[in-house]
């Protein structure tokens, strides 16, 4: 699940694996999520072409590496 209103499109490593490990870019940006706690991304995924609901168009994909099991999102929640 995405939303291209953001200004960064954040998807775990696990999405990147399953896409088949596409090429990815570096990425100079960090995200600062709602716990304060900066994360470096893996890469960026450029102009990948995403249809919802019928409408197509190309975004950019930042790729993070997920924190833990027990709360797979914890910086995106703003979970310590």
């Amino acid at each position: 699940m995405f939303d291209l209103g953001f200004d960064v499109n954040i998807l775990p490593r696990k999405t990147w694996e399953a896409l088949g490990r596409p090429r990815l870019t570096y990425s100079p940006i960090q995200l600062r999520m709602a716990n304060q706690y900066y994360i470096v991304p893996i890469g960026r995924l450029e102009e990948f072409k995403v249809n919802v609901v019928g409408v197509k168009t190309y975004t950019n994909f930042e790729f993070i590496d997920i924190m833990g099991d027990k709360y797979p999102y914890p910086a995106l929640l703003g979970i310590d």
